[in-house]
């Protein structure tokens, strides 16, 4: 699992670095060059917590874990605007919850 981590981390931040390579020129709008800069900060955060999410193990001892670490999503989208998919979310999580009748 470790190894699979660590290949996601480094495509993450390939794809991150090169984006932004292709963004800071000098040629590329002062204004753009922001507005990428904050949504690629955005991105490389909501990829990190979905691999942190991903790589949690299987098992009941590690729920607590989970829910924390969906929590961590759902507040990410939050703060990013994305209250349709954090909707979503919500109700899938209810369903869950509701056929563990937890």
């Amino acid at each position: 699992m470790e190894k699979d981590n660590d290949g996601d981390n480094h495509t993450r931040d390939y794809f991150v670095s090169a984006l932004r390579l292709l963004f800071s020129g000098p040629k590329v709008d002062l204004q753009l060059q922001e507005s990428v800069t904050t949504w690629l900060d955005s991105v490389e955060q909501f990829l990190q917590l979905l691999i942190s999410r991903r790589d949690l193990p299987d098992g009941e001892e590690y729920q607590d874990d989970r829910v924390v670490s969906t929590l961590r999503l759902l507040n990410f989208l939050r703060s990013v605007g994305g209250r349709d998919t954090m909707c979503e979310w919500n109700i899938f999580l209810f369903l869950v919850f509701k056929g563990r009748e937890n």
